[in-house]
C-alpha cells in the first residue's frame, strides 16, 4: 500500500495496514526534494498566524507546521482577535521556512488540500489565513474575509451546482438573488433549489416541517419562550387554520426527554394548515390562560439555510465561453466544468494522445474541452528555459491537435493551457520521455533508445498463475548495500550485473535471483514519481507518489536529465531478466496522484480526473489527499492505455494496483481484457482495499470477494493475519503463539476456495489468491517476529520465520514473499520506511551467509513447488479432489496431497506444526513415507539430516513443517 508522511502528514490507521503516502510541496508544479538546506541555527524565530474561518467553527482545527525538509507537529490555537483565532509559535531555531496545513483533529480534514509555505522575515513573521483560500496573506489589509462563492460546478449542459462560504436563508424565489453570465451576457435561470437543507433554530420558531414538507410538527419549547411550565399545564396551538380556536385537536403532548410540548399535523395544499399562516401557542391551567407566545408564520422557506445550490438554466450553454456565477451577496466565480465532461461528446477514443514521433513530423494531441487556447512548447534541449511555442488547433471530443514537420526526435516539450485566462504550462500526462524531474516530456522514438537485441529478445517461459512466485523489491534496497558487490548500486542497471559476490562469497542481485529460483520481481514503483530530487544522489522514496505514470523514474537512472538514457536503462535491465527467465511485475498507483491543483490532470482539465464532493472539495479514498475516478471516460482510458502501453513497449509481465479498490470493477474488467489480448499469461493483482473514505460507491469498488471470474487477483490478508498476527504490534498468529487459528490457516491452504461447508472463504478460484505474510507495508517478518515474541529465542523467531514462508509456499494459490525475508531481512524496526533511506531500507547482504540454512531452506521449497503440478491447481473442483485434510494435534495443520501429473510425487503429505512441543501423527497410507521437507532442510531426493523415513507415524518437532512424499 502506501507511506504515510509524518512531515506532511496522514496518520490514517486501518485494520488491515498502515496506508498513507508522502505528500509533497503542492503549490509549486515541479518536483520537490524535502531535504533542508544547511544553515547556520539561531534562536528566536517567531511565527503568528491568525485563522478565519466563515462560520466561525474552530473547535478541533489545528496548524500542522512543519521547518521545510523536516518533521511536523500540531500546534494549537492560543488566542483570537477580530480577524479570527490566533497562534504564536515560538520556534527554537532560526529558520527561513516552514510549511503549513491547517487541519481537522486528527487529518480528518485539510483547509485547502495542498502544503502551503511561509517564508520567515526577521524574528517575528505575521500572517493572516483564511479558509478555503489558497494565498497566505502577510499584511491584515489584504486579507478580505468578505463572503464569497467558493466553487461553482457545470454538471449537466443546464445545472450548476454552487458552494457559498457562509449559509444563506432560503427565500423561496425563483433564483435565490443568484445570477449566471456566459462570455459576460446574463443568461436566464429556470429555477435554483438549496442542497442539504439544514432547518436551524427549530425551538424558537415554533415548528419544525418533516416529510418534504408536507407535515409540521409544533414545538413549544417553554425555555426559549422564557415561560416556567409546570405538570398541570395545557399547551394549544392556534392560528389562522382553527381561527384562533383553543381545542383538544390542536392540543400538544409533552416530551420529558427534551422539555418540550409536541404536536405534528399535515401542512400544504388541502389541509387546514397552510404555509403563510399565522399562529401563537397558549398555556392553560386549570382551564386558566397563563401565558401566550407572540405570533409566529408558518413559512416554508423561514430558518431554512445552506451553503450549497443547484441552479438550472432554461438552456444548455456552450461553456467554452466562460461561464460566471454572481449573487448580490457574494464575490463572483467562474464555474468549473465537471460532470457534464463525462458526457460522450467529450469522451476521446482514439489511442494517439501525447506526441507522436515520426522522423518527417510529430503530431501531438492533447485532452482539454474547457480550454480557451493551447499552445505546444519545443525546447531543444533539457536544459532550455525558453522553447518555440506553437498554437494548437481544437478538434473534436475536445482534443487539441498539432502536426509539426521536421524530425523532433529528443526534443522535449510541455503545453501551455489557457481556461478561464489564465495560462499554465504543464507536462503532458501522455510523455512517454521527461527530463530531470519530470519538468517537461520528451518527444521520443523508442527505436532508436532500445538496446540492442530489445525486439527479439527470449522471454520468460510462459506459466499460469498459481505457478508464479512472486518476489517484492525497491530498485535501491536490492543492490545499493555497500557489500553487495553490485557496480550500479541503487539503479536500474543493477540487475543487469551477473556474478556478483557480497559478504563471506554468497551470491548477490541477479544472480541471487535466481539461485532463489523466483519466477517475477515485483518491482515497488519506477514510473516518474515526485518524492525525490532526481537531481540528487542518495535520494529515497519508496516512490507511491505518481507524477508522470509513463516514462520511468530518473533517480534510478545514470543520467536523470537526458530523458533516453532511462528509458534505456529500464529496458536493459527488464531484457536481462526476462533473459534469465523472470519476469517484471510493475507496481503501478493510479489511485491518486502527488498533488492536485497543479498536477498534469488538473491544470489541462481541473478537477475532472479527480473524485469530489458536492462542494468541489477533493474527496481522499486514497488517504493521500485525493482519489482518481477511474469510472470517468478519460480517466478509465487513461489506465488502459497506460498499462497497455507498458506491457506492449516494455514488454510487462504483470501488474500490481496498489489501494485495487479505489478503482471500480467496470474498470479492471476493461484492464484485464485489454491486457490479455496483449500477454495471456500476464499477472494482475493488486490490494482490495481502500485508504479512506471513498466517494465510490462500495458496490462499485473492486474489494476481497468482488474479483471472482475476473481473471485478476487479490492480496489474502486473511492467511497474512492468520499466521503471524496483526502487522506492527505484539498479536500472534499460527506460527508465533496464536491460538484457535487453524480453520483459518486451513481456508488460505486451500487457495480460499470453498472447500466444504466449515472451510470457505472469498475466491472462486486459487489464481485469484495472493498468499503472503508480509511486503514492504508494516514490520519486516524478522522485526515483527522480534517484537510481538521478543521473549523466544532468536533460534525459534528463525523458525516461526521458516514455517510462516512454508506455509505460504505450499498453499494453493499464488505465493508471494517479501524480498529480503529468505535471509531474515530487518529495517531495525522501522514500520513505515517509505523515506528512512538506504541504510534502514537496503537487503544488508551479510545476513545471507549469517542465515544460509533458512535461504536454503527457502529455495528447497520454491524449488519444490516448481516441480509439483499437484501445489499449482488452478481450479477449484481439482483442489477438492486432490487435498485431503488429516488429524493432528491442536495447533498444528496436515493435509494430502494426490497427484496423477507425470513428474509429481503420487502422494505427498504437508504437516505445519506450530506447537511449541513435538507431536505425533497417524499417517493415512499404508508402506514408507520418505521426508523431503523437516526442520533443517528441503532436499527432493531426501533429507541428509534427521530421521528420513516413517512408517505408520511421524513425530514433527516443535516449529517446522515436514513434507514427506510415496510414490
Amino acid at each position: 500500500m502506501k507511506r504515510i508522511s509524518l512531515s506532511l502528514a496522514f496518520i490514517l490507521l486501518f485494520n488491515v495496514m498502515l496506508v498513507g503516502c508522502q505528500n509533497g510541496n503542492q503549490s509549486e508544479v515541479v518536483k520537490q526534494s524535502h531535504t533542508s538546506t544547511q544553515e547556520e541555527i539561531k534562536k528566536g524565530s517567531k511565527l503568528i498566524v491568525h485563522y478565519y474561518r466563515y462560520e466561525g467553527d474552530y473547535d478541533n482545527w489545528s496548524f500542522w507546521i512543519w521547518p521545510e525538509g523536516r518533521e511536523g507537529k500540531a500546534y494549537n490555537f492560543t488566542g483570537e482577535d477580530d480577524f479570527g483565532k490566533i497562534a504564536e509559535i515560538e520556534f527554537n531555531e532560526k529558520l527561513d521556512r516552514v510549511g503549513i496545513i491547517p487541519r481537522l483533529g486528527n487529518w480528518e480534514a485539510k483547509d485547502v488540500n495542498m502544503d502551503r509555505f511561509i517564508d520567515l522575515k526577521g524574528d517575528v513573521t505575521e500572517v493572516w489565513m483564511i479558509q478555503g483560500t489558497e494565498k497566505i496573506f502577510y499584511n491584515r489589509e489584504e486579507a478580505n474575509i468578505k463572503p464569497k462563492i467558493r466553487g461553482a460546478f457545470l454538471d449537466t449542459k443546464r445545472d450548476i451546482f454552487v458552494e457559498l462560504t457562509n449559509k444563506l436563508n432560503l427565500t423561496g424565489n425563483n433564483n435565490e438573488n443568484f445570477i449566471v453570465k456566459v462570455d459576460g451576457k446574463e443568461v436566464d435561470i429556470e429555477k435554483v433549489e438549496g442542497v442539504r437543507v439544514k432547518q436551524e433554530n427549530i425551538n424558537k420558531k415554533g415548528y419544525e416541517l418533516l416529510v418534504d414538507d408536507t407535515k409540521i410538527k409544533f414545538i413549544f419549547s417553554p425555555t426559549e419562550f422564557g415561560y416556567k411550565h409546570n405538570k398541570d399545564d395545557d399547551v394549544y396551538v392556534i392560528g389562522d387554520f382553527n381561527n384562533y380556536q383553543i381545542s383538544d385537536e390542536f392540543k400538544l403532548e409533552y416530551d420529558k426527554v427534551f422539555d418540550v410540548y409536541k404536536l405534528l399535523k399535515d401542512v400544504g395544499n388541502n389541509h387546514s394548515i397552510n404555509f403563510k399562516d399565522t399562529f401563537c401557542f397558549v398555556v392553560n391551567n386549570n382551564d386558566k390562560e397563563v401565558f401566550k407566545s407572540s405570533d409566529l408564520v408558518v413559512d416554508k422557506y423561514l430558518g431554512k439555510v445552506t451553503n450549497l445550490f443547484k441552479i438550472t438554466l432554461k438552456e444548455d450553454v456552450d461553456f467554452t465561453e466562460g461561464i460566471v456565477v454572481d449573487h448580490k451577496d457574494f464575490k463572483e466565480k467562474d464555474v468549473v466544468m465537471r460532470k457534464v465532461l463525462e458526457l460522450p461528446e467529450f469522451t476521446y477514443t482514439g489511442n494517439d494522445l501525447g506526441a507522436n514521433y515520426n522522423k518527417d513530423y510529430t503530431t501531438f494531441k492533447v485532452w482539454s474541452p474547457v480550454a480557451e487556447e493551447m499552445k505546444v512548447v519545443i525546447y531543444d534541449k533539457y536544459n532550455d528555459n525558453e522553447g518555440k511555442v506553437y498554437l494548437m488547433n481544437k478538434g473534436e471530443n475536445g482534443v487539441w491537435e498539432l502536426t509539426l514537420d521536421g524530425d523532433y526526435k529528443n526534443k522535449y516539450y510541455n503545453y501551455k493551457v489557457t481556461i478561464d485566462g489564465i495560462e499554465k504550462e504543464t507536462p503532458d500526462p501522455y510523455a512517454k520521455g521527461a527530463t530531470a524531474n519530470g519538468e517537461k516530456g520528451m518527444i521520443v522514438d523508442f527505436e532508436s533508445i532500445n538496446p540492442e537485441g530489445w525486439e527479439n529478445h527470449k522471454l520468460p517461459e510462459s506459466i499460469k498463475p498459481t505457478e508464479a512466485i512472486l518476489y517484492e523489491m525497491h530498485v535501491r534496497d536490492f543492490s545499493v548495500d555497500e557489500n553487495s558487490g553490485i557496480t550500479y548500486k541503487g539503479k536500474y542497471l543493477a540487475f543487469t550485473e551477473e556474478g556478483t559476490k557480497g559478504p563471506n562469497g554468497v551470491s548477490t542481485g541477479l544472480d541471487h535471483l535466481k539461485e532463489l529460483g523466483i519466477t517475477h520481481v515485483h518491482l515497488l514503483p519506477v514510473y516518474d514519481f515526485a518524492s525525490v530530487d532526481e537531481t540528487k544522489e542518495g535520494q529515497y522514496n519508496w516512490g507511491y507518489d505518481p507524477y508522470l505514470y509513463n516514462v520511468p523514474e530518473g533517480s534510478y537512472a545514470t543520467d536523470p536529465y537526458d530523458g533516453t538514457v532511462r528509458i534505456r536503462e529500464f529496458k536493459e535491465m527488464v531484457k536481462t531478466l526476462h533473459e534469465n527467465n523472470i519476469g517484471v511485475v510493475m507496481d503501478v498507483v493510479f489511485n491518486h496522484t502527488y498533488s492536485v491543483g497543479n498536477s498534469p490532470f488538473d491544470i489541462l482539465v481541473p478537477k475532472y480526473y479527480y473524485r469530489t464532493a458536492a462542494d468541489g472539495s477533493y474527496t481522499n479514498g486514497s488517504g493521500c489527499g485525493n482519489e482518481t475516478a477511474s469510472e470517468k471516460p478519460m480517466m478509465r482510458k487513461f489506465i488502459i492505455d497506460s498499462v497497455k502501453f507498458w506491457a506492449t513497449e516494455y514488454k510487462i509481465d504483470g501488474f500490481r494496483f496498489d489501494l485495487m479498490a479505489l478503482h471500480d470493477i467496470d474498470t479492471m474488467k476493461e484492464v484485464v481484457k485489454e491486457l490479455k489480448k496483449i500477454n495471456p499469461n500476464i499477472i494482475i493483482y493488486g490490494e482490495p482495499w481502500t485508504g479512506g473514505n471513498s466517494a465510490l460507491s462500495p458496490m462499485k469498488q473492486l474489494r476481497k470477494g468482488k474479483q471472482k471470474g475476473l481473471g485478476l487477483a487479490v492480496f489474502n490478508d486473511n492467511i497474512r493475519n492468520a499466521i503471524k498476527g496483526d502487522n506492527d504490534g505484539t498479536g500472534v498468529g499460527f506460527v508465533n503463539g496464536g491460538y484457535g487459528l487453524v480453520n483459518e490457516v486451513k481456508k488460505g491452504i486451500v487457495g480460499s476456495i470453498r472447500y466444504n461447508d466449515s472451510i470457505q472463504s472469498f475466491t472462486d478460484s486459487p489464481t485469484e489468491t495472493i498468499n503472503y505474510v508480509s511486503s514492504h507495508d508494516n514490520l519486516c517478518l524478522f522485526d515483527k517476529f522480534e517484537k510481538s515474541n521478543k521473549h523466544d529465542t532468536e533460534e525459534a523467531r528463525e523458525r516461526m520465520n521458516k514455517l510462516a514462508l512454508s506455509i505460504v509456499l505450499t498453499s494453493q494459490g499464488i505465493p508471494f514473499i517479501q524480498g529480503g525475508t529468505e535471509i531474515l531481512r530487518t529495517k531495525q524496526g522501522v514500520h513505515n520506511s517509505y523515506n528512512s533511506g538506504d541504510e534502514i531500507n537496503k537487503i544488508d547482504w551479510s545476513r545471507k551467509s549469517k542465515y544460509k540454512e533458512t535461504f536454503d531452506y527457502i529455495k528447497g521449497l520454491i524449488k519444490l513447488r516448481k516441480s509439483q503440478k499437484v501445489m499449482t491447481l488452478d481450479n477449484a473442483e481439482d483442489i477438492r479432489n486432490s487435498l485431503q485434510f488429516i488429524d493432528t494435534p491442536n495447533n498444528s495443520v496436515g493435509y494430502l496431497l494426490n497427484s496423477n501429473f507425470k513428474g509429481d510425487y503420487k502422494h505427498l503429505i504437508i504437516i505445519h506444526n506450530a506447537n511449541r512441543e513435538e507431536i505425533k501423527i497417524k499417517l493415512p497410507l499404508d508402506g514408507e513415507w520418505n521426508a523431503i521437507a523437516n526442520e533443517y532442510e528441503v532436499n527432493q531426493d531426501k533429507v541428509t539430516k534427521g530421521q528420513k523415513s516413517f512408517t505408520n507415524e511421524v513425530t514433527v518437532p516443535a516449529l517446522s513443517t515436514y513434507i514427506l512424499y510415496q510414490n
